[in-house]
C-alpha cells in the first residue's frame, strides 16, 4: 500500500471543484445533510441569493473584497 504525503494530499483537494471540497470537508467532520441545508439547497435553487451574489460580484470587481487568509489574519 502506498500512503500520500500531507504535501500530496493539500495538492490533491487543490483540485478539487467547490462542491467536490465540501463533500470531502462534511465527509472528514462526519457532517450529514439536516433540515437546514435542504432548505438552503432550495432556497438558492429558487434565486433566493441571486441578489446578495449580484452585490458580491461587484463588490470582487470594484476591488472591495479581500482573501480570507487575509481576513483572518486582520482580527
Amino acid at each position: 500500500m502506498s500512503w500520500m504525503s500531507v504535501m500530496e494530499i493539500k495538492e490533491a483537494v487543490g483540485k478539487l471543484s467547490l462542491p467536490e471540497r465540501v463533500r470531502l470537508l462534511a465527509e472528514l467532520c462526519d457532517w450529514s445533510e439536516d433540515e437546514w441545508d435542504r432548505q438552503m439547497r432550495q432556497d438558492a435553487g429558487l434565486g433566493k441569493f441571486s441578489g446578495l451574489n449580484e452585490s458580491a460580484l461587484q463588490a470582487g470587481k470594484d476591488g472591495q473584497l479581500k482573501s480570507l487568509e487575509k481576513g483572518l489574519a486582520e482580527e
